[in-house]
């Protein structure tokens, strides 16, 4: 397992081409992961919860009972900051510093039905917000502190850069001057007198690695990786100066989160829970408290009586800091893994998440994707394969389950294979089944009988295998010394019939006469005609190397920093042809038709289109044709309703409308302020509109991005 505490040190590599796309289109995602901070709103019982790239908004209005009303606060990046504040007229907002994607401003008026007011995607790695009034600080990791206007939410102005102030984990304003919280850079003091011309005007560079700051009166309490809790006088800001320090009490985990409240302050220091410090006196703070009942602690807020805890795995903790030693009184459990493999069935994503073990999500609604089964028996799931109704499932420690997803809502486990080895993936062919077990190479399962897996045989590789494609007699094994070509003539003996290069392989897959293998700075074309003698035929690098790979399409699809496409329409020269920059780290993919799922680290299942596929340009299997196309727009008739897809609508208030032939309104199918470049839109009559023809139009910021007219849907 991932140490929870590592990913306040994680910022993914961003630039101006995150989010950069060629014919593919973010659709939506289930974007839930590691819960990286938290904001509390005491007025109105509400905490905020930041989990991968999406935000849990949570009634905590009864401690003991807390409840989840919305999980709709989803994004492209990864939430890493979080600040509470209200627009001119009243409205609550909330303030997502998203990573790659910038800043995000959501309405929070209807908690249960959070709103999407506005975003600022300057192009670095957000990681720490801070709001007063109508201005907003945003800390980018990569490049600097941004001073920005929301006076008017619904778009963002920024009026002042200080480049200098580089390397943010965290920032907390007083008076006019900014506190970051830097790695590496300690603690820096930014000056924001002038909106217009930040400057940065102090900083204590000795303290390398910090990860939080809070500020009370003349004093900034800093969390720092080597010195535990520091206390600065910053009566003079231009002049910080040390006071005092308190160790990490145990030494073994680092402290990454610090709120201050009166003469107390809580850190939260991972798994060794919450740390409570007397700071009476800031030049001598004393240990005065701990709370154990909490584990991975990364962040926290107070208010009079609870500290609100974000744990890494397990979710929001609420204490009673009116105790010595708070107890826990309540919270909400959430323990997200890496989606480590997917497959896409129809509406259905099949998902390995780590200890939540094997999810099922509806995927119908691209833009809104949510769980309907899981099963956690099947262990700490790292991969599946999926035929039908029968889905395997690699769980580490658990071995192989079998489990029968007739009725996804419900998997059931029929049988498992109780062999030592520990499961990381697994591959069929007919009733052969390969697992992948890491130092035990592979091994070879009978699922003749899915109840009663067998062990056949076993594959003893020269190092680590993580992955295994089949296709034939052979297996095909990515090591840390290159592929490993395995034939299965005889399951009990698995035998090694050639190896192919002596660096690291992250995967493979097959099709026909080739494989393609993804290594860490570029993908390979092999010809297999002869299995025993692999021979390369093409290579072409990729930037970031190929953590996945899968064939669909006549296309090879890449798993990187984000979705790269390579048309291998003559079976082995590539040529990239399309691509989504996501900023994030994806490590598992698969296509069914158009749509692709990606699986990230710590941002869930991300989701997107390949528009060419999905206007038949190259259409293996996938037959649809626009009913007609007008520059930006195409519009698809099917059963008794519309798909539309519009592009080129940019950061824009997007309203799809669409009429009958007399001028008559038929419907709003949108009217939403619009994040991405691309949209799509689904209307459904529910009923046959008999002959004629329906008009459909897209206007972006009132300007009109297309129109077309269809012919009306009919059974």
């Amino acid at each position: 397992m991932l140490r929870a505490a590592a990913f306040l040190g994680i910022a993914a590599a961003s630039s101006a081409a995150t989010f950069d796309s060629l014919d593919m289109s973010f659709v939506g995602n289930w974007p839930f992961g590691v819960c990286l901070n938290v904001a509390a709103d005491t007025s109105r019982h509400m905490a905020y919860l930041s989990a991968g790239g999406g935000v849990f908004c949570i009634d905590v209005s009864v401690r003991t009972a807390p409840r989840l009303l919305s999980d709709r606060i989803r994004t492209r990046g990864t939430v890493y900051g979080l600040s509470i504040g209200t627009s001119a007229g009243g409205a609550p907002l909330v303030y997502v510093a998203d990573g790659p994607g910038g800043l995000e401003i959501w309405n929070t008026t209807d908690s249960c039905l959070p709103q999407f007011t506005g975003a600022c995607r300057a192009g670095g790695t957000a990681m720490a917000v801070a709001v007063a009034d109508t201005l907003v600080v945003l800390a980018e990791s990569d490049s600097g502190l941004r001073v920005l206007s929301v006076a008017n939410p619904g778009a963002p102005v920024q009026l002042g850069l200080c480049a200098t102030a580089k390397g943010a984990r965290a920032i907390t304003m007083r008076d006019t001057c900014v506190f970051m919280a830097c790695w590496p850079g300690g603690l820096r003091v930014v000056s924001i007198a002038d909106p217009r011309n930040p400057t940065e005007i102090a900083s204590l560079r000795q303290l390398a690695h910090a990860y939080d700051v809070a500020v009370a009166d003349t004093v900034a309490f800093l969390v720092e990786v080597d010195s535990g809790l520091v206390t600065i006088s910053i009566a003079t800001p231009s002049s910080p100066r040390r006071l005092g320090r308190l160790p990490n009490p145990s030494g073994t985990y680092l402290t990454s989160g610090v709120a201050v409240r009166g003469a107390r302050a809580w850190v939260a220091a991972s798994y060794d829970g919450v740390y409570v410090v007397d700071i009476a006196d800031p030049a001598a703070p004393v240990l005065a408290g701990r709370s154990a009942a909490v584990g991975s602690a990364l962040k926290l807020c107070v208010d009079a009586t609870t500290a609100y805890v974000a744990e890494a795995w397990q979710g929001l903790s609420l204490l009673d800091v009116t105790m010595a030693d708070p107890p826990r009184v309540g919270g909400y459990s959430f323990s997200p893994g890496a989606v480590y493999d997917a497959h896409l069935a129809g509406s259905r994503a099949f998902v390995s998440n780590g200890d939540p073990g094997l999810l099922v999500l509806d995927i119908a609604d691209h833009g809104s994707l949510r769980i309907v089964g899981q099963d956690r028996s099947v262990g700490y799931s790292y991969g599946l394969t999926v035929s039908d109704t029968l889905a395997f499932v690699a769980g580490g420690s658990y071995g192989v389950a079998s489990v029968s997803v007739a009725d996804p809502a419900h998997p059931v486990v029929l049988g498992r294979s109780m062999t030592r080895h520990y499961a990381y993936q697994v591959a069929r062919r007919d009733t052969l089944l390969c697992m992948a077990a890491g130092d035990s190479g592979v091994v070879v399962l009978s699922v003749a009988d899915p109840g009663q897996p067998r062990l056949l045989g076993t594959y003893r590789a020269p190092s680590e295998a993580y992955r295994v494609a089949v296709d034939g007699p052979f297996a095909y094994v990515p090591t840390d010394s290159g592929l490993r070509v395995v034939s299965l003539a005889d399951p009990a003996h698995p035998v090694e019939v050639a190896a192919w290069g002596t660096g690291r392989v992250n995967d493979v897959a097959v099709s026909g006469r080739y494989a393609y293998v993804a290594g860490s700075t570029a993908i390979s074309a092999l010809d297999i005609s002869d299995p025993s003698a692999p021979a390369k035929v093409d290579s072409f690098s990729i930037a970031h190397g190929a953590e996945a790979i899968a064939l669909a399409n006549g296309y090879l699809y890449a798993a990187s920093d984000g979705v790269y496409v390579y048309d291998i329409g003559d079976g082995k020269r590539a040529t990239e042809v399309g691509r989504y920059r996501s900023g994030l780290s994806l490590i598992s993919i698969d296509v069914e038709g158009p749509w692709v799922a990606a699986g990230t680290l710590i941002n869930g299942l991300q989701m997107y289109e390949h528009l060419s596929v999905t206007a038949g340009v190259r259409s293996r299997g996938v037959t649809r044709r626009p009913a007609a196309s007008r520059g930006a727009l195409r519009v698809w008739s099917a059963g008794t309703g519309l798909t539309v897809l519009a592009a080129d609508l940019g950061e824009s208030h997007t309203r799809c409308r669409i009429y009958l032939s007399n001028g008559a309104l038929a419907a709003t199918v949108a009217d939403v302020p619009q994040r991405d470049g691309t949209r799509r839109f689904v209307w459904d009559s529910g009923r046959a509109m008999g002959a004629g023809l329906l008009v459909v139009r897209v206007d972006a910021d009132g300007r009109t991005v297309g129109s077309a007219t269809v012919p009306a849907v009919r059974y």
